[in-house]
């Protein structure tokens, strides 16, 4: 497996390493009821997003709510069916890690995913953020700002 930060290097992750993330780790489904996410799910450090198929857009819905209108600080993480070309729109939308399993690196190379990660770090301070708690510290505002203005 595969876990790849927005503003890191990637790192190779053992299963047993992953088994712990993921029981310290709030889950939510991609289908999860926006309007019901708790006080007790936001007090969570990480929270964990399966996507179900690249094409399934509702956990990016889900961690835009969280970011925007639920104030969520703690570590979102991408799981579940994602291509490398969704990389950089997954850390836009407030996504802080996307764990890459293995059965996405065996459709897609872990060197795949590596160069897409390296490009998005050598871009990030250029590219602007859909959200505010991304585009702090990046010297800009995010693009919701910037069409309010």
């Amino acid at each position: 497996m595969l876990l790849l930060k927005m503003d890191q290097l990637a790192v190779v992750i053992s299963h047993a390493q992953r088994q712990a993330q993921f029981e310290s780790a709030a889950v939510v489904e991609a289908d999860t009821d926006i309007e019901v996410i708790d006080d007790q799910l936001l007090s969570s450090d990480s929270i964990e997003i399966s996507l179900p198929a690249f094409s399934d857009g509702r956990g990016l819905s889900v961690a835009r709510h969280l970011r925007m209108n639920k104030k969520y600080k703690g570590v979102l993480r991408a799981t579940g069916n994602v291509l490398p070309d969704q990389l950089q729109s997954l850390f836009q939308l407030g996504f802080d890690e996307v764990l890459v399993g293995d059965v996405n690196l065996a459709k897609h190379s872990e060197q795949d995913w590596l160069d897409v990660s390296e490009s998005i770090r050598k871009q990030n301070a250029l590219l602007p953020s859909y959200l505010e708690s991304v585009a702090t510290g990046h010297g800009h505002d995010s693009i919701w700002s910037a069409r309010r203005q």
